[in-house]
């Protein structure tokens, strides 16, 4: 059970990283650049993180 909730605790890590890295990214980007909405979904299935870039226009 341990190394279970070790193991999730690296995983959410990382996703936890990449939800950073898209934000950065996001705010990066300079004010002209933005055209419509876009969006990060992350979904947890019970067994992994899903990971969804939507844009709308």
């Amino acid at each position: 059970m341990r190394d279970t909730l070790l193991l999730d605790g690296i995983v959410n890590s990382q996703i936890l990283l990449n939800i950073k890295q898209w934000i950065q990214e996001q705010m990066n980007k300079p004010d002209t650049s933005i055209s419509g909405v876009e969006q990060l979904i992350v979904e947890w299935n019970g067994k992994e993180h899903l990971v969804h870039k939507v844009r709308f226009l």
